[in-house]
């Protein structure tokens, strides 16, 4: 797992690797990427998530991991933007924990991949945040404007297809352009044909149904629905 950062558009050019807060659906007109993935790994999880509306018990280490490390990203650019000096490492570690604790009291269960623990993913958190505070990125507000952080965005991409719904990790001016950042801590960047079309047909055409994996299922909040749906 790596921390990829430096994945700026400017404004005007689809970026289907921007972290989505909704989904396309009987009563939304907008869509997301975060959606989009859900329907590609399990169409049934998406059904259970998004259209029946059950609540998630469970988390994924690495889903908490994510959204950790951006808490450490937010703090530390709002401080950039504020005037301050960067944060310390020690700082930014801090926030990292904090934002896990926070995770840990919202679910019932964190699962934890093969060899991983809290004590291992703290580790890789102290060596992605000190590659981070290495890049550029990390001191942007020193060379462009700042203007937002975690902003949501939402345009319509391609007529009569529905809008896409996003939230930006960053958004900053330099002197000819707006840029949008985003920063993921996937394995691999997103590409940028993830078949948005084909699956925004799908989930309104109600196709929802299992795809067993050995790679998602043992994370999946839904597991005992799942386990008890006997088809519509």
């Amino acid at each position: 797992m790596k921390l990829n950062v430096g994945l700026s558009r400017k404004v005007g050019e689809p970026n289907y690797g921007a972290r989505g807060a909704s989904v396309v659906g009987k009563e939304r007109d907008y869509i997301s990427p975060s959606a989009i993935t859900t329907y590609q790994q399990c169409p049934q999880r998406y059904r259970f998530k998004y259209v029946d509306g059950l609540p998630e018990t469970i988390v994924s280490s690495a889903l908490s991991f994510g959204g950790a490390i951006y808490s450490a990203l937010e703090f530390q650019f709002t401080e950039l933007l504020c005037g301050n000096k960067p944060p310390s490492q020690d700082q930014l570690l801090d926030v990292f924990q904090e934002a896990w604790r926070g995770r840990a009291t919202e679910y019932e269960d964190i699962r934890f991949g093969k060899g991983e623990d809290h004590n291992s993913l703290s580790s890789l958190a102290d060596r992605m945040l000190t590659a981070f505070q290495a890049t550029p990125a990390a001191t942007a507000a020193d060379t462009v404007i700042g203007i937002g952080i975690e902003e949501e965005l939402r345009r319509e991409l391609i007529p009569g297809v529905p809008d896409l719904l996003a939230r930006i990790d960053l958004l900053t001016t330099t002197s000819d352009a707006l840029v949008i950042t985003d920063f993921k801590t996937a394995r691999r960047r997103w590409s940028q044909g993830q078949a948005v079309e084909h699956t925004r047909r799908a989930i309104e055409a109600r196709r929802f149904y299992p795809a067993p994996s050995p790679m998602n299922c043992p994370t999946c909040p839904f597991r005992s629905e799942c386990n008890a749906w006997t088809g519509d």
